[in-house]
């Protein structure tokens, strides 16, 4: 009886747990399907461009969506993990709605510092 009654606890505990946790799903829809762009930075360095956009001059390589999680800040971790999995730079345009978030990936363009003229 002890048994059965300490088995039943530990699965009431594990569900509840399940339940108030949620559990977080985090997707990438490239913008071209036909183009796809290897990682380069870790999650931790993709900038998060909330209200402005970057000056330097970048392409959109698709977006993310995060949902499923009431915390803000493990939304945004988890669109950062997506966005650097699929080669982005930053996320711009941070859309929150009730379910979770999205935000558009972008790949900031390389550019020559310098030009060389020949005279």
């Amino acid at each position: 009886m002890k048994k059965t009654t300490l088995i039943l606890i530990v699965l009431a505990v594990s569900l509840a747990s399940l339940i108030t946790t949620g559990c977080i799903e985090a997707r990438f829809a490239p913008a071209d399907s036909t183009r796809l762009y290897p990682p380069r930075n870790p999650p931790d360095l993709i900038k998060v461009y909330r209200s402005k956009i970057p000056r330097r001059p970048f392409i959109e390589i698709g977006s993310v969506h995060a949902c499923c999680h009431d915390d803000p800040t493990y939304l945004v971790l988890k669109l950062k993990e997506k966005a650097a999995a699929a080669g982005g730079d930053a996320i711009i345009d941070l859309e929150p709605y009730p379910e979770g978030m999205s935000a558009t990936v972008i790949r900031f363009k390389k550019h020559r510092r310098y030009k060389y003229r020949r005279r």
